[in-house]
């Protein structure tokens, strides 16, 4: 049951808006100085009370306090949002996210952390990151294509990687120029493709042994690099992806993990189906957002092995792009 104190704080933000500016903090004051200094729901409602005036730097200790003396109920999952919000506002997004990535849907304010975690991270330089949390949040609200919306969403959190035997850290300083597909030009240019290996592989493969990941690093330049067309992918001269083919078949593609999302991996993949009549992919059985992007673009499993090239314990899924 809603109390006659609660009634009066809902009317007042019922009619906030035909309230003078200048009698809008006298006006909350008259109602939370009815309770205790601490009382949690007091103070959250002065904090708000600040925000909505635009005084973020305020109201932030002062939902910092209100949930740390015990703020409940319906309102403590608002003051975690509007705490995240205001800590956005003020240049803070990086513990804007921390707060709303773990926080779950409730009745009263639905999705709306998923879309203040959006707007921070947006505010990181995470555009990617950002589209797929929305789309996630607004995949939960439609009567047809969920599936496909929840896939598109998780792409744009993972693009894809695939391995030589189907198991590439470019450098943090790509700007945000045109992306650049060429050839590879030689030998002097596969430590970058390394570096890039490594990224990818350390954000998605956490199944791959670590004996594994460098048995597989040690070979890329001298074995698997020379054996294919190598294409690779820039932005501002700084390599952020590649793509390998040979004889129809795409046998690697890596994003660097600092721009995945950014759609590198798209734009290598295009290519390779472009100009290299690219048809056929093997994925990692553990790699499903790998798996997931060439099935939203048209690859079909045509075939699955136990152990992959080299014969490890990791199954591969073998995917082929239809006529």
């Amino acid at each position: 049951m809603t109390s006659e104190w609660d009634s009066r704080i809902n009317a007042f933000w019922d009619t906030v808006e035909e309230i003078p500016a200048d009698t809008v903090l006298p006006a909350m004051h008259r109602i939370v100085a009815e309770r205790p200094a601490e009382d949690p729901a007091a103070v959250y409602e002065w904090a708000s009370v600040h925000d909505y005036l635009g005084r973020e730097a305020e109201a932030i200790p002062l939902y910092e306090a209100a949930l740390a003396h015990g703020l409940a109920g319906e309102r403590r999952p608002q003051a975690l949002i509007q705490l995240a919000s205001s800590l956005r506002n003020v240049g803070r997004a990086d513990e804007a996210i921390r707060i709303l990535q773990d926080l779950d849907a409730d009745p009263v304010t639905g999705d709306a952390a998923q879309a203040f975690l959006a707007l921070s991270q947006w505010s990181t330089g995470q555009p990617a990151a950002a589209l797929s949390t929305a789309l996630t949040a607004l995949s939960r609200t439609l009567p047809l294509y969920r599936r496909s919306v929840e896939q598109y969403a998780q792409e744009l959190g993972t693009d894809a990687t695939v391995s030589p035997a189907s198991a590439g850290h470019s450098s943090d300083r790509a700007g945000s120029g045109p992306l650049v597909l060429r050839p590879v030009h030689g030998p002097n240019e596969y430590p970058a493709l390394v570096a890039i290996w490594g990224s990818a592989v350390r954000a998605t493969h956490d199944f791959l042994a670590e004996e594994d990941f460098h048995r597989i690093e040690a070979q890329l330049a001298p074995a698997y690099f020379p054996a294919v067309t190598l294409t690779v992918a820039e932005r501002d001269g700084v390599p952020v992806g590649f793509a390998g083919t040979v004889a129809g078949g795409l046998e690697m593609l890596f994003v660097s993990d600092a721009v995945r999302g950014g759609g590198v991996g798209s734009a290598l993949l295009a290519d390779a189906i472009a100009r290299h009549d690219v048809t056929r992919v093997d994925v990692n059985e553990q790699n499903p957002g790998a798996a997931g992007f060439y099935r939203s673009r048209g690859f079909v499993q045509t075939g699955r092995s136990e152990l992959d090239g080299d014969g490890r314990p990791y199954p591969i899924l073998h995917l082929t792009l239809p006529e």
